[in-house]
């Protein structure tokens, strides 16, 4: 009986993980994208140094952000259509707040409370980033 009651809540468990990944990659996922997807542990190593060589272009969202899945399925076409000339990444601000605190804030001061998904370009160095 101990054994059929541990085995139902294991089980229950790991339906709840299995339920919250599909939900958190429900938006982003790298086998189905062109977008180079960063975080707070990639961001510097994936943008800032290939600034030298590369232009990058980063979608900063936050899930509620008003037609997300739309601009995102459109941000992977453009994506898809200049695959190796210009890197466009995308960056989910619910799960990586630091990140986007630290990229935002100089050039949307707002962009806590607004309810829309940002764009920062990241020219080639010197030039210094912009909001486009």
């Amino acid at each position: 009986m101990k054994t059929n009651i541990f085995s139902c809540v294991i089980s229950f468990f790991i339906l709840l993980l299995f339920c919250k990944a599909y939900n958190t990659s429900s938006l982003l996922e790298t086998i189905k994208h062109d977008l180079q997807i960063v975080n707070n542990s990639n961001f510097n190593t994936v943008v800032n140094k290939f600034r030298n060589e590369k232009v990058f272009a980063v979608l900063f969202f936050k899930k509620s952000n008003k037609n997300i899945k739309n601009v995102i399925k459109n941000y992977n076409d453009v994506a898809s259509k200049f695959k190796g000339i210009l890197t466009l990444c995308v960056v989910d601000c619910d799960e990586n707040a630091s990140l986007c605190e630290n990229e935002l804030s100089l050039y949307v001061p707002d962009y806590k409370s607004s309810n829309t998904h940002h764009f920062l370009i990241y020219p080639i160095n010197p030039m210094p980033k912009f909001v486009f």
